[in-house]
């Protein structure tokens, strides 16, 4: 790893510490921002102020919620700001430990400059974070300043509250006192944890079945949840490839809207089957629903078990729980093809020889003398004229068509530079000159180490193709700790783009710049807040399906404000390259 005063890169790191002096310098000396907030010290008012400014209203979102034992909820800190031009604000968050605790603290965009990123102190139920404008654009009126993750502990016999510090301090733009006024604080009810009915079940139609080799076999998979709305239902069902292979996977009429996966590998002998509903769910009836129709082909005699492995999920749509109760396997049992009878050749039955017929005698006849005939009369003798000889025209010389241009990448750069939060999904944009049309391109990403030997990422795209002179592809990212101690933190990362045979590799002109997860913050995807992203994120996707507030904010894959198609297909892609699925 590159150090600190060696690497070319170095001059990153002073340009940061020169723009965070600046930062900080036009925090403390800009009348707007904090010359008496708790920052610094006791908020005392300016006298001779003559204009009635109105307060600013800070309120925790929702004012009450009911959850169980060992959920996840958001609770959002709004600010109305009123006509105010809001600057900065300090913001402390308490909450009581032994009930509830903070997963992750993500700042809103009302206040995008983070001064002091959010602390998470569960020991002493504490939140404590520091947000600012941009420089000559403050914001008026409402917004979130901070999304909090909490998790709960144990059963309330009142409602335990979520509170915003009184000694909080909001400035204001041509104010030097606090503009902190009404403060509006959460109360939270949370009930006894109770036991997951566990009702849902997969199975396998029909449940035993006796084709013949070379035969189709329909196995239809059918799901049940006619307790609970569910909203995703992820199964792998393994077979004998020796036996049998698959010819196709039917999904039309599938009561699933968002398929995640449908396939199927004859090598491997498995089905993989992963979709889902989005909010409220899907209640299937009490004898199930059709999920997907598997079309096999019988290669050979025997018997072959289709059964569910993985471990199949079915999760429920209010609380993302597990549902499954049992899965039915199905029993194809092949039978060889019957041996043919022979059919007898019949004996050959003789031609009888007929008899001749006698031919009867003809008597000759006497010979005719022939007549003279007459000499015929000279005909005249027609006198030709010569015919004139054409004149032969130079035949055209064939025009040779031009050779084309061999594919070259003439462009390879990210889509953006960063910073991005490790977990986030970066395209590759390449370029091409010359045919370049379905041409592969091999990818490798790196990360910087400047005159030292770069460093290999752990998960290198798959090759992609050209798509007439463009190819792309994306990225989730990851990241490196840089330097002895991360002292050339963050990560800088570029790419290498190759054409497959040659030997000629194009380096990316820019390089994407990855920081670590913050304490208190987690990665993109990772909605539950539980260290890792999985099928239950995907649940979660579904559960707030185009929800433009309340959700976990890390769901929000591209930060458009909004769960949508965009967040699940950049969750499926996280999800494939970890294997999950």
């Amino acid at each position: 790893m590159g150090s600190f005063f060696t690497r070319w890169t170095g001059f990153k790191l002073f340009s940061s510490l020169l723009s965070l002096f600046l930062v900080v310098f036009w925090f403390l000396f800009d009348t707007s921002i904090f010359a008496q907030t708790s920052i610094l010290n006791t908020p005392k008012s300016v006298p001779n102020v003559t204009q009635t400014v109105e307060k600013i209203d800070l309120s925790i979102t929702p004012l009450s919620q009911n959850v169980t034992v060992n959920q996840n909820f958001i609770a959002d800190i709004e600010i109305d700001g009123k006509n105010n031009q809001v600057t900065a604000a300090d913001l402390e968050i308490n909450f009581d430990p032994q009930f509830l605790e903070v997963k992750a603290a993500t700042p809103g965009a009302y206040l995008p400059t983070v001064i002091v990123p959010p602390f998470v102190d569960n020991t002493n139920g504490k939140v404590t974070a520091t947000l600012g404008s941009q420089i000559n654009s403050y914001p008026t009126g409402k917004g979130k300043l901070l999304s909090l993750q909490f998790k709960s502990l144990k059963h309330t016999q009142v409602p335990t509250a979520i509170m915003i510090n009184p000694n909080v301090a909001v400035a204001v733009l041509g104010q030097q006192s606090n503009m902190s006024g009404n403060i509006n604080n959460s109360f939270v009810t949370i009930g006894s944890a109770g036991s997951v009915d566990k009702s849902a079940t997969f199975e396998l139609f029909p449940l035993s079945t006796t084709p013949k080799v070379n035969d189709s076999i329909v196995v239809v998979v059918r799901a049940t949840s006619s307790v609970f709305e569910a909203n995703l239902f992820s199964a792998r069902i393994n077979f004998d490839s020796e036996i049998l292979e698959v010819s196709s996977i039917d999904t039309n009429g599938s009561f699933i809207t968002q398929w995640v996966s449908s396939n199927f590998d004859n090598s491997k002998g498995e089905i993989k089957l992963i979709g889902g509903v989005p909010v409220p769910g899907f209640k299937t009836p009490d004898l199930g629903s059709e999920m997907a129709t598997v079309i096999f082909k019988a290669k050979k005699q025997g018997t072959a078990l289709l059964s569910f492995d993985g471990a199949p999920t079915i999760f429920r749509n209010s609380d993302n729980s597990d549902i499954l109760k049992s899965t039915t396997p199905a029993l194809i049992e092949i039978q060889s093809l019957p041996t043919p009878t022979p059919t007898p050749t019949p004996t050959p039955t003789p031609t009888p020889t007929p008899t001749p017929t006698p031919t009867p005698s003809v008597k000759p006849s006497a010979t005719p003398t022939p007549s003279p005939s007459a000499s015929p009369s000279p005909s005249a003798t027609a006198t030709l004229s010569p015919s004139l000889v054409p004149t032969s025209l130079p035949s055209p010389t064939p025009s040779i068509p031009p050779i084309p241009e061999s594919c070259k990448i003439s462009a390879a750069t990210w889509s953006t530079v960063g910073p991005v939060t490790q977990g986030t999904i970066v395209n590759l944009n390449i370029k091409g000159a010359g045919n370049c049309n379905s041409k592969k391109v091999n990818l490798v990403i790196k990360e910087d180490d400047g005159i030292f030997e770069s460093q290999n990422v752990s998960v290198n795209p798959q090759p992609i193709f050209f798509n007439g002179d463009t190819a792309s592809t994306s990225w989730v990212s990851e990241y490196q700790q840089d330097g002895i101690l991360g002292v050339s933190d963050p990560p800088e990362y570029y790419f290498e783009a190759k054409l497959d045979g040659d030997n000629i590799s194009f380096r990316s002109t820019n390089r994407v710049t990855v920081k670590k997860t913050l304490i208190g913050q987690s990665a993109k995807g990772d909605g539950d807040y539980d260290g890792k992203v999985d099928l239950k994120d995907l649940s979660l996707i579904f559960s707030h399906w185009k929800k433009p507030s309340g959700f976990p904010v890390d769901l929000d894959m591209n930060d458009d404000k909004v769960i949508n198609t965009f967040d699940f297909s950049a969750l499926v892609k996280i999800l494939t390259s970890g294997d999950i699925i």
